[in-house]
């Protein structure tokens, strides 16, 4: 009987023994499979921007319920849209987000999951009552603010547009728009009328969203707006995180965190 309960205490210990490898080893894994990854996004509100100097977002909190699916710590970095695109493309492994699924993207990037659809129109000032648009050819007669890089601004370009203005964020395009120095400006209704309130944070003329109207719907390409790796990413990554996507989306996780930005 002692013989039998010292064997069955050393089996004990040696089992708890090969839990706790095993747990170091997956630990030094998961530690290892983050340092991989680089997580690169830009100030796009709702989408990603900063909050009492943390990331958040409607795309932010879903690659976060990712990384928390996968227990990986990562910190999600943010740059001006030419600079992320570009380590996206010629960096290895960085995930980019959001990233307009447009069809000269389609055999570049490794697509992870929507996040948000992507329809978009032309917003003209209500009271320019000069602005006629009756198809894509009267585009090329107009003033048009775009985000340089962004894919609004390389589809006016594809277009023949020659009159465009890039600047570095949508809140200078609102800016511009109110104050007639463009004629037209492409954005989806979600995130126009969310950057009119931040405008109004830091601006003693307020606007509102009823101050603009649609002039032309914008011919998309593809699809909506994607968590996305770049073209030099481990398969056996873009796996993962698409699996992981496909958890929290069957989970219901997703409907929720997009319900708070959208309701």
């Amino acid at each position: 009987m002692v013989l039998r309960l010292i064997s069955g205490n050393a089996s004990l210990s040696l089992l708890s023994k090969i839990r706790s490898v095993a747990f170091v080893m997956s630990f030094f894994s998961s530690v290892s499979f983050a340092q991989e990854i680089q997580i690169v996004t830009n100030d796009f509100p709702p989408y990603s921007f900063k909050k009492n100097n943390k990331m958040t977002g409607l795309a932010t909190e879903i690659l976060q319920a990712i990384l928390a699916d996968l227990k990986l710590d990562i910190e999600i970095k943010q740059y001006p849209w030419p600079r992320a695109f570009k380590m996206a493309t010629t960096e290895k492994n960085v995930l980019i987000f959001p990233l307009a699924r447009t069809l000269d993207r389609e055999n570049i990037f490794n697509f992870i999951g929507e996040v948000a659809p992507r329809t978009m129109y032309f917003y003209k000032l209500k009271s320019r009552t000069d602005i006629e648009i009756n198809a894509i050819e009267d585009l090329k007669k107009y003033k048009h603010g775009v985000v340089s890089n962004y894919a609004s601004h390389k589809r006016l370009i594809k277009l023949g547009v020659p009159n465009i203005e890039a600047v570095t964020n949508d809140i200078q395009n609102i800016q511009k728009l109110a104050m007639g120095r463009i004629d037209l400006y492409a954005q989806d209704k979600v995130i126009f009328s969310h950057n009119i309130k931040l405008y109004n944070q830091v601006n003693k003329e307020k606007l509102s969203f009823s101050d603009f109207e649609r002039a032309f719907d914008f011919p998309t390409e593809g699809k909506g707006r994607f968590l996305s790796f770049g073209p030099d990413a481990d398969p056996a990554i873009v796996n993962k995180f698409r699996k992981s996507f496909d958890n929290i989306k069957n989970s219901g996780l997703l409907d929720v965190i997009k319900a708070k930005y959208t309701n």
